[in-house]
């Protein structure tokens, strides 16, 4: 099982969180690839190449992925930016053999929404 994230930052959160739940969980920059019963837990790009039963991916959020672009950032740059989010959004998704879980709080992100009809229903987080 594998809980990925956009970005490093929210990766010693996310194992912050699952050991506070009781998980023990690896990140994936200590991950040899031999099976073990931890929960691994890394970016998009680190997960690239690897493949797990499960995927996790949170924070899909509407405003929250792709990020906005930086003030100052062309639209020219800002749509490559974007397609290389996606891009990576894609690949963190191929990253699921069995199961594939896409989180969001509230709306859900741009990037999934036009597509959230193909998924099966989903609970609502309590």
């Amino acid at each position: 099982v594998a809980v990925l994230a956009p970005f490093n930052n929210q990766v010693g959160k996310i194992e912050r969180l699952l050991k506070a739940k009781g998980c023990d969980a690896q990140k994936l920059e200590k991950y040899k690839g031999r099976p073990n019963n931890l929960v691994k837990v890394g970016t998009y790009h680190r997960a690239k190449g690897l493949e797990f039963k499960a995927v996790f991916l949170p924070y899909l959020n509407l405003g929250s992925y792709p990020p906005n672009p930086k003030k100052g950032t062309s639209p020219e740059e800002a749509e490559e930016t974007r397609q290389l989010n996606l891009s990576a959004l894609f690949v963190a998704m191929t990253r699921a053999r069995d199961v594939l879980v896409l989180l969001h709080n509230g709306a859900p992100s741009n990037a999934i929404a036009p597509a959230i009809d193909h998924f099966a229903p989903h609970a609502e987080a309590r």
